[in-house]
């Protein structure tokens, strides 16, 4: 049923480095498709032939156009007017429509200006909101209605594009509205009949019949349940099958209707599993992410096509598709349900959105505005104040940064960090505990760049080396290159937090009370479902003091390892550059529950320390936690061995709970 297409190298490149993408739809004639890349802020734009040679027939993509504008910001849904005009539905902005360029057959780059916005922006007079995804009906040769997911206000808007001379919009206001909850898809039968909605948040498919008397108060014809999180949506050119991307599960769900009257269609719908398991569980970011994002269906029935993280062009035969049923396992859709619903709370900002949608903006405003949040004034001051007094110290104390009582302090910076970093080095020095040493690994490239008041610390027993660059896990990995044997425990700092003066001390405590513990400042609880891992942005906080070998370390704040760790660490070598290369929690994690230590939280609250402000800008932030990295990095560095010996811990854990 799964369909090769044909393309250059090169072409196959640009498709491989696509990341996140929401929406994928074909152009009317079936000659382009078109795909929605949300982080990135571009659409790909691919032009193809219809390839009849091979069978069953496929296609061979013979152009690519990537699309930029200050227009596009986090497109989440894209549609074709006809083969030249788009509609660009951006999360972050409006809803912009463009013209396409003339395609070529070879690759371009095009920045472009939208012909037309509707503006998602001010407080009274926006006429979208946060939108999703649209989709377009043509209404005569050159005007079509355009249908709106507003997602966070729960509606679906109307607007007329006229193209006859120019662009002109008419905006209808909102249409549909009654039984929504974060509408995430839409689709419109080729008829103009029936509108087909997916309901994410409720895990529905809505079903309006598209009459003169549709409005915001009607209650939809039918509500189709199935999909965990439904996601892209898509109705047959002959509106009798209704397709349904799941975004929180491996499968694509389909619906009939054997007259095309969709008020009588019963819950009873087929499901493909077109996410095998790898694809599924390393293209998560959340639990309600993971499957099919965008779907579309070209107008002769012969092609569904589809995009999600792992596989960012799916293309299948419709007829071979239409005689599978792989029925999901009810058990497992059921724990992604709860999962599902552990992560979804109301709130009473909800309430207000859905009420009085125009507060949206203002309330985002206040929300997002640094300058308005409690405290940050106060905060400012705290840390100017702090800042100040480091500087001061670090220009004229002559103070040793070191005791041989102390353990030994590992971290390393790079780049524009190497001229903060001893605002972090300073705040250690002022502890209540010293360490024995303390180290400081930099790049080889910052070599003949090291900044004054690292000089003055040098002097006073800060020790700086140069080192390869392995990102964070330099920081233990150098260290342990550098000695044989280790008969201290090894304390690592982050180069962009000022510590507090019990910080070390603390450490030293817990790990004189158990030292066949790894301690940390804060630890997670890792989670994980039918096997495999959650996303880690889904995971709680440990809570507890407690050991434990179901506890992730969180290395920002400070951990202290002790030397029998070290001792295995080495041996184990630098296995982590193929499979967590920027992730050095995940390493560290892992080789604890090898090793056969357990991790604890030092106080039962994590703990946060304050940053240096401006230091974050080089963080691994985006890649790890936006895109995802660090579950990717997870997945690939715990074995099937590590996830059973893990599945035995919770076990174990929950019959000492007497659960």
């Amino acid at each position: 049923m799964k369909l090769e297409y044909r393309a250059s190298d090169e072409i196959r490149n640009v498709i491989n480095q696509i990341g996140r993408t929401e929406d994928i739809k074909f152009s009317p004639g079936a000659r382009s498709f078109i795909i929605a890349e949300f982080l990135a802020n571009t659409l790909h734009l691919f032009t193809f032939e219809i390839d009849r040679t091979i069978s069953p027939s496929g296609i061979s993509i013979m152009g690519y156009s990537k699309i930029t504008s200050p227009d596009i910001k986090n497109p989440h849904g894209v549609c074709f007017l006809n083969e030249e005009w788009i509609v660009v539905s951006n999360r972050s902005a409006g809803v912009s429509i463009f013209k396409l360029p003339e395609p070529d057959g070879e690759i371009n780059n095009y920045e472009l200006s939208a012909e037309k916005v509707i503006s998602g922006k001010g407080l009274f007079t926006s006429k979208v909101s946060t939108p999703g995804s649209v989709h377009s009906h043509q209404i005569s040769e050159n005007k079509f209605r355009i249908f709106v997911c507003n997602n966070h206000r729960h509606t679906i808007t109307s607007h007329v594009i006229n193209l006859e001379n120019g662009v002109k919009v008419k905006n209808e206001g909102i249409l549909i509205e009654n039984s929504l909850r974060f509408p995430d898809g839409i689709t419109v039968s080729l008829d103009g009949k029936w509108i087909a909605i997916s309901n994410h948040d409720y895990g529905q498919v809505a079903i309006y019949e598209n009459s003169g008397e549709l409005n915001k108060k009607t209650s939809p014809a039918v509500a189709l349940d199935g999909p965990v999180c439904p996601h892209g949506i898509r109705f047959s050119p002959d509106a009798k099958k209704l397709y349904v991307a799941d975004a929180a599960t491996q499968y694509v769900y389909f619906f009939e209707s054997e007259d095309g009257n969709w008020s009588r269609v019963k819950n009873s719908p087929k499901a493909l599993k077109l996410v095998d398991d790898d694809q599924f569980y390393y293209g998560k970011t959340g639990v309600k992410e993971g499957g099919v994002k965008g779907i579309d269906i070209d107008r002769s029935n012969a092609f569904l096509i589809l995009t999600h993280r792992m596989e960012v062009v799916g293309l299948y035969d419709v007829q071979a598709l239409n005689e599978i049923n792989h029925k999901p396992d009810p058990k497992e859709i059921e724990e992604i349900k709860r999962l599902r619903d552990e992560t979804f709370k109301a709130s009473g900002e909800s309430l207000l959105f859905k009420y009085w949608p125009q507060a949206i903006p203002f309330v985002h405003s206040i929300k997002h505005n640094k300058y308005l949040k409690p405290g940050y004034y106060k905060q400012q001051r705290r840390e100017a104040l702090a800042l100040r007094s480091l500087k001061s110290e670090n220009q004229k104390s002559r103070q040793p940064l070191t005791d041989p009582a102390g353990p030994v302090v590992s971290l390393t910076s790079h780049g524009v960090r190497i001229n903060t970093v001893f605002y972090t080095i300073e705040s250690i020095r002022r502890g209540t505990v010293k360490p024995s040493r303390i180290i400081l690994w930099l790049d080889n490239e910052d070599l003949g760049k090291l900044p004054e008041p690292l000089r003055r610390l040098q002097k006073v027993g800060l020790e700086i080396y140069f080192s390869e660059n392995i990102g964070p896990h330099k920081k233990y990995y150098s260290f342990l290159q550098q000695n044989e044997a280790f008969d201290k425990p090894l304390v690592t700092a982050d180069d962009d937090v000022i510590y507090p003066p019990d910080w070390l001390e603390k450490l030293v405590e817990v790990h004189k009370s158990n030292t066949d513990v790894i301690h940390a400042y804060r630890t997670l609880r890792m989670r994980f479902s039918n096997g495999r891992f959650i996303p880690p942005k889904d995971w709680k906080n440990s809570g507890s003091t407690t050991p434990d070998s179901l506890n992730y370390i969180l290395g920002v704040s400070g951990v202290i390892y002790p030397p029998e760790f070290l001792e295995y660490l080495k041996q184990a070598g630098d296995r982590f550059l193929s499979s967590c290369p920027t992730v050095d929690d995940a390493w560290l994690t892992v080789s604890a529950l090898r090793a056969g230590f357990k991790i604890a939280q030092v106080e039962n609250e994590p703990r946060l320390f304050m940053t240096i402000p401006g230091s974050q800008s080089m963080s691994l932030y985006q890649k790890n936690v936006v895109e995802a990295g660090n579950h990717f990095q997870l997945l690939s560095t715990f074995t099937d061995e590590d996830m059973q010996d893990l599945k035995v811990v919770r076990k174990n854990c929950f019959l000492e709970k007497g659960s």
